[in-house]
C-alpha cells in the first residue's frame, strides 16, 4: 500500500493506491455494475421513514425528558402535555431526503436542528428592556400577556447558559441497518432492488 500527500496551497489531497489480489476483482465488480442511483434513492427513503418513526416514537431509545421550566413554559403556551420535539411541528416536518450517484442523504435546514441532534449549550447574553409587557389579571386569560406594552421600570434578564441533551432523531435502528444492508447486497448480487 503507498500513501502519497500532496498539499496545494488551500487544500490537502491525499492519494491511496492499494496493491493486492482483491482490487482487480473489486474493479471488476464495480465496473459490471450500472448507475446506483436507484439503490441510493431507496436507501435514503428508508432513512427518511426510520427519522418519521423517530420523532413518532420521541426518540428510539427514548430521549430525555424536558426541564421543568420549559414543560412550564409549554403550559403557559397551551402547548403541553405534547411531545418533546413537536411544538410546531416544524423540525419534523423539515426532514427531507435526497439521493445522488453513490450517496443517500437525510437531514434538515432548520437552525437550530443540530443542537437538537447532538445537544449542546447556548450562552445567552444579559438583557434588559424599558417597557413591561401588560398581562391579564382576571379571567380565564389571568397571567397571560396581552398585546402592546406599557412604558415603566421593565426587567432584566442576567446572562446565563441553556443546556440542551441531544434528542437524535436523524439514525438508524439496527433492524433498520440490515434492511439496507440487504438491499444493497441484493443490489449488487442481482442488479435489483
Amino acid at each position: 500500500m503507498t500513501l502519497t500527500s500532496t498539499p496545494p496551497v488551500r487544500k490537502m489531497q491525499i492519494s491511496v493506491t492499494v496493491d493486492d489480489k482483491a482490487t482487480p476483482a473489486l474493479k471488476a465488480l464495480y465496473a459490471g455494475t450500472k448507475s446506483n442511483l436507484p439503490l441510493m434513492q431507496k436507501i435514503s427513503v428508508e432513512m427518511l421513514m426510520s427519522t418519521k418513526r423517530n420523532f413518532q416514537a420521541q426518540g428510539r431509545p427514548k430521549w430525555e425528558g424536558l426541564a421543568a421550566s420549559t414543560i412550564k413554559s409549554r403550559e403557559r403556551r397551551h402547548k403541553w402535555p405534547g411531545k418533546i420535539l413537536q411544538v410546531t411541528g416544524a423540525l419534523a416536518a423539515s426532514v427531507h431526503s435526497t439521493s445522488r450517484e453513490g450517496e443517500a442523504i437525510v437531514g434538515t435546514n432548520i437552525r437550530y436542528g443540530r443542537i437538537q441532534q447532538m445537544g449542546g449549550t447556548i450562552n445567552m447574553a444579559a438583557r434588559s428592556a424599558l417597557y413591561k409587557q401588560n398581562r391579564y389579571s382576571k379571567g380565564k386569560k389571568k397571567g397571560q400577556f396581552k398585546k402592546g406594552t406599557t412604558a415603566g421600570q421593565g426587567f432584566t434578564i442576567g446572562a446565563h447558559s441553556i443546556t440542551i441533551p441531544p434528542r437524535p432523531y436523524l439514525g438508524l435502528q439496527p433492524a433498520e441497518v440490515q434492511l439496507i444492508l440487504g438491499k444493497v447486497q441484493k443490489f449488487y448480487t442481482t442488479a435489483t432492488i
